[in-house]
């Protein structure tokens, strides 16, 4: 499995940028919070999103700006250059796209426009831009389903409600309550991967596929239909559902425990996290080796 990241060295405060607002923004670490021009009263931001050295806000009228580490396109600038403070990504505001979120990977991200699409830019490599290529791209552009996708899942990806990003692979939850992912999946991170004995031996898949869903909970009735899905998260190599019957599945790199089942091995398709049995999970999280959930008891509280 891949190391993490090595953590940057400490460096000094930079107080000329934390107490003046209007200052230009350090490329130096900066040890307490920072107001980001132009976000403030007369624009406020709707939500942002952070990856390895850059990071992504949507505003209220439905601009994205991005800033940061440009290796890769990550920020939809058209360029390679380093994005010092944020900028407008005018590829997407010129067509008239206006955005409602979006998700940030390690060098890629996704934007959910208004109209329910994904847009995404950045690394391709690993395939998480679901172009069905493996080409960075400079600018965001749809995520399109495959030429013989079934009619279900082309509907679907035109009716997207949330994404999320791992590393290298992407999320999306559509209205229909279904999932698609693309991407890297040599872990399981898309329920696709395999042990090195059995299941799918591809490593990337830069085409949305359709996640499965785990079976009713222990103990439904006979008859039970298959939960949908409510929400969806992924850490570094991994991928969680919050089911809609107050469950999670987990699948991908278990590492540290990071999924829940009491044990490191990959899970290879999505599995019920059995120790939250009787509880009503109402939100998911995970990190590269961490995970946590907000539960209720299983009742009506």
């Amino acid at each position: 499995a891949p190391p993490p990241p090595p953590r940057a060295p400490a460096a000094a405060p930079n107080p000329a940028a934390s107490e003046d607002p209007d200052a230009p923004v350090s490329l130096e670490l900066q040890g307490t919070p920072l107001l980001l021009p132009p976000f403030g009263p007369a624009l406020r931001a709707r939500c942002v999103s952070g990856g390895y050295n850059f990071a992504v806000i949507c505003d209220e009228t439905g601009a994205i700006y991005s800033f940061g580490i440009n290796d890769r396109f990550q920020c939809g600038q058209g360029h390679r250059r380093s994005v010092p403070a944020p900028a407008r990504v005018e590829a997407l505001w010129e067509a008239g796209v206006r955005v409602q979120a979006v998700a940030c990977g390690q060098q890629h991200a996704l934007a959910l426009d208004e109209g329910g699409r994904v847009h995404s830019w950045g690394l391709g490599v690993f395939g998480a831009l679901g172009s069905g290529a493996l080409a960075d791209r400079r600018v965001p552009a749809p995520v399109v389903a495959p030429e013989d996708a079934e009619a279900e899942m082309q509907e679907d990806l035109g009716s997207c409600v949330q994404l999320a990003c791992g590393a290298n692979h992407s999320v999306a939850l559509t209205a229909s309550g279904r999932v698609y992912a693309w991407g890297h999946a040599e872990y399981g991170q898309l329920a696709r991967g395999d042990d090195g004995s059995t299941g799918e031996r591809r490593r990337v898949f830069p085409e949305p596929v359709a996640i499965p869903l785990p079976g009713p909970a222990p103990g439904a009735p006979p008859g039970t239909p298959l939960p949908r899905v409510a929400g969806v998260a992924c850490g570094l190599l991994q991928t969680a559902l919050l089911l809609d019957d107050g469950g999670v599945a987990t699948f991908g790199w278990g590492t540290a425990g990071v999924l829940g089942h009491g044990h490191n091995r990959y899970t290879l398709k999505p599995a019920r996290v059995e120790a939250l049995s009787g509880l009503r999970a109402t939100a998911v999280a995970l990190g590269a080796r961490h995970a946590v959930c907000l539960a209720a008891d299983g009742g009506d509280g």
